[in-house]
């Protein structure tokens, strides 16, 4: 996403962006859905919010409800079960793919990459990818902290009048 809104179609800067990532790690739910989501808003308002918003979740909604079905209706069969474990290993390279990526733009710095490695490998030895997940948010809160970009500032001292 980062590659498409700021680098090729320029709708944000990277800054922006990358202060959008900081402020959904904030906030419950899926960080992905709620950046597209307010890309929409400032390409278009809210009929932008509210298209982008369709657009990100349905596919993924009819996905899921998709797959949860075949999964309680043919999961416990021993043929299909090792195709469920086949495909959590692929979920997670995707996963762990994009979050290196991300960092690799986002996070700067020796304290930086210091924190999210120290993070990453405690929660790893200890099992708990939710906390390495949570780190490395953390990494890149702090990566782009005290960085407001001005186009943000502007935007939001101008809906505060």
């Amino acid at each position: 996403m980062l590659d498409e809104v700021a680098d090729r179609r320029k709708w944000l800067t990277r800054d922006h962006f990358l202060h959008l990532i900081s402020a959904t790690n904030l906030l419950p739910g899926p960080n992905s859905s709620e950046v597209a989501i307010h890309v929409g808003y400032d390409q278009r308002g809210w009929t932008g919010a509210l298209a982008t918003g369709l657009a990100f979740l349905l596919p993924t909604f009819t996905l899921v409800t998709a797959a949860a079905w075949l999964y309680f209706r043919y999961g416990g069969l021993p043929s299909v079960a090792p195709l469920f474990w086949g495909l959590r290993p692929v979920v997670l390279a995707v996963i762990v793919s994009a979050g290196f990526r991300l960092a690799g733009v986002v996070v700067g710095g020796p304290v930086s990459w210091s924190l999210a490695a120290v993070g990453a490998v405690t929660s790893i030895v200890a099992g708990h990818w939710a906390v390495f997940v949570m780190l490395l948010g953390a990494g890149v809160n702090w990566g782009g902290a005290g960085r407001v970009p001005r186009s943000l500032q502007e935007r939001l001292g101008r809906r505060h009048r």
